[in-house]
């Protein structure tokens, strides 16, 4: 009897240690597939990153060569392709884009690789990014300075000479990227401690991972509910999800850059 005992308890205890190994076993697994996971999401938010500062330097660059910005690209359709799109009656001397504030990357204007059928330049998860840029009008009434031919150079001629045009462009209210959607009037941030910078020329940004599933929180409504003001904050998981990317550029970027090519004063 004491035999058969000693037997069973050793039988027994053997299936506890293979069910401790089998735990263990799991949880190294799941640690190991969360690492990953977590490196591939790290590895396409860098890469989101590395193109929004590409398409910053070719929208420089188209600039230097150009001495005006080009419009944004349309939305990605059958059909479309990632070019400008001026609005009617539109174009290089006039600078009327189509859209100004809820477009897209003109890759195809820009030069830039192609990473779709129609050209549009995408972020790491496979989502075409998007570009804002201001519609200022000088004191005379002068409208799209940064999309028209010379605009920049011209911009409030009518009281001082062009050269000033650079001060004058330093000195207005632009585009508005804010820490929160809320409470954004106007296309202007909710107060002064809610603003990251109120004059910026372009927005260049990524809608993030959740694209299809997102913007329904309001910092990412914000992004997308084409006025002059943006958000940028780090991520953030919960019932106002955010995980949009933003970079953008401001008058004294663009100024050094077009005064190197000549293009300005």
């Amino acid at each position: 009897m004491q035999t058969y005992l000693n037997q069973t308890s050793q039988k027994a205890f053997t299936l506890v240690e293979v069910a401790i190994v089998l735990v263990i076993v799991g949880l190294a697994i799941g640690g190991i597939l969360s690492s990953l996971s977590a490196q591939v999401e790290q590895q396409k938010l860098n890469e989101t990153r590395n193109t929004i500062n590409n398409v910053k330097e070719a929208l420089l660059g188209y600039a230097m060569a150009n001495g005006r910005f080009p419009c944004p690209a349309a939305t990605p359709a059958s059909g479309v392709t990632a070019v400008e799109k001026f609005a009617t009656g539109g174009n290089a001397t006039n600078g009327k884009c189509s859209v100004f504030y809820n477009g897209y990357v003109p890759s195809v204007t820009l030069g830039l690789s192609p990473t779709d059928s129609s050209g549009y330049v995408l972020d790491g998860w496979n989502n075409p990014i998007r570009f804002a840029i201001v519609d200022l009008s000088d004191d005379a009434n002068v409208s799209y300075i940064f999309t028209k031919s010379s605009g920049m150079k011209n911009a409030n001629a009518t009281t001082c000479t062009p050269s000033c045009g650079m001060q004058w462009i330093a000195t207005q209210t632009l585009l508005s990227v804010c820490s929160t959607g809320t409470g954004i009037t106007g296309g202007t941030c909710s107060s002064a401690t809610n603003t990251v910078n109120n004059n910026s020329v372009i927005v260049v940004y990524s809608t993030g991972k959740n694209t299809s599933t997102g913007g329904t929180g309001t910092d990412e409504a914000a992004n997308l509910d084409s006025d002059k003001a943006f958000v940028s904050h780090p991520p953030y998981a919960g019932a106002n999800e955010f995980d949009d990317i933003a970079e953008w550029i401001s008058p004294n970027g663009i100024f050094s850059r077009l005064v190197q090519a000549n293009q300005l004063p």
